[in-house]
């Protein structure tokens, strides 16, 4: 009776066990249960192997509940909260510059962990993954939807292993366990993220590629979204986006309520400033060389990239002595008391 039992309660195990060891794949959590109840068999304590084999079981089927309640969080919004979000979806290319991006992604992952939010995340290179280590720095949870099969994720388990077990992360895939991961794969997975969501946010967006396909069909869909206001000479697709129905927002993640015009945000709800304006402000009365210009806006700028960029400038000249230093046009350029 007891063998038979066990057999019920353990045969997959077992196998898993057996077909683990041809792989080499030796102290896993199938092998170690193998030998512990099989031991106990040896040594005439069946009831033991066959009760310990019983409650893995169970263990089992409570780690599947749980797992379907953090989805199910993250889908729910209740009615003493209904004006609040589910959960955020943070966006991006897979190659991003640390600054400013880095800082739009930790104020909103903060903001998710201080509201209780689930952060969905691809688990890519860049802001995907950049999202989801700011999301677990705050104490967020966060949910990876997999652009391959669950078994094959063998470095993530081992990176997000303590986050799992303590119910922070739930890891998910929607492709057949052994797959392994390519771009049709990825690019197959980005409904699954955006599907979880019920906001949007686009730190930064190519006019193409995974991004800028799910926001394009997000827009249509009339969902919220998001989208970093980019700084001037930003080289990215976001004012496009923007310009398509987009909300623009400041670094901090607050929507910006004026329209933008020319990539500027003259609006002081938003994080940037009119750089012309800057600028002009501190040339009001004097000449300044690229560099004395970048020291006081503070910009992590080269000399080269601000005088391309006050050239640009229609209401600014530049003098002919070397160092070339920059003035107001129309301006005599002298400190006055008045």
């Amino acid at each position: 009776a007891f063998v038979a039992a066990y057999l019920v309660l353990g045969g997959n195990i077992l196998l898993t066990a057996l077909r683990n060891l041809t792989k080499g794949q030796i102290f896993d959590e199938n092998f170690l249960m193998s030998v512990a109840t099989l031991g106990a068999f040896v040594i005439g304590e069946y009831p033991e192997a066959v009760g310990v084999m019983l409650f893995y079981r169970i263990g089992e089927l409570f780690d599947c509940s749980l797992d379907y309640l953090l989805l199910e969080k993250e889908a729910s919004v209740t009615d003493e909260r209904q004006n609040d979000f589910g959960g955020y979806t943070l966006s991006g290319d897979r190659v991003f510059i640390e600054s400013p991006l880095t800082n739009n992604l930790d104020n909103i992952a903060r903001r998710a962990a201080q509201e209780d939010k689930v952060v969905v995340s691809g688990y890519a290179k860049g802001v995907d993954k950049q999202a989801l280590d700011s999301t677990l720095k705050y104490g967020g949870k966060s949910i990876v939807v997999l652009p391959q099969g669950i078994t094959s994720f063998t470095s993530g388990f081992k990176a997000l292993y303590k986050d799992i077990i303590a119910g922070r992360v739930l890891v998910l895939s929607t492709f057949q366990p052994k797959a392994p991961w390519n771009a049709g794969l990825a690019m197959a997975r980005n409904i699954y993220i955006y599907g979880l969501a019920t906001d949007i946010y686009v730190a930064e967006s190519d006019n193409k590629g995974g991004t800028w396909s799910g926001v394009i069909d997000g827009l249509r869909k009339k969902r919220k979204v998001y989208v970093r206001q980019p700084a001037p000479l930003e080289k990215n697709a976001n004012l496009l986006l923007i310009e398509k129905g987009a909300i623009s927002v400041s670094l901090q993640g607050n929507a910006c309520e004026a329209e933008i015009a020319m990539g500027i945000v003259d609006e002081p709800n938003c994080e940037y400033e009119s750089l012309n304006n800057k600028i002009k402000k501190i040339l009001k009365g004097q000449k300044l060389s690229s560099k004395e210009i970048i020291e006081r806006l503070k910009l992590d700028w080269s000399s080269r990239k601000m005088t391309d960029y006050l050239q640009k400038m229609q209401d600014i000249e530049a003098s002919n002595q070397s160092p070339k230093r920059f003035m107001i046009k129309d301006s005599n350029n002298e400190p006055t008391l008045f």
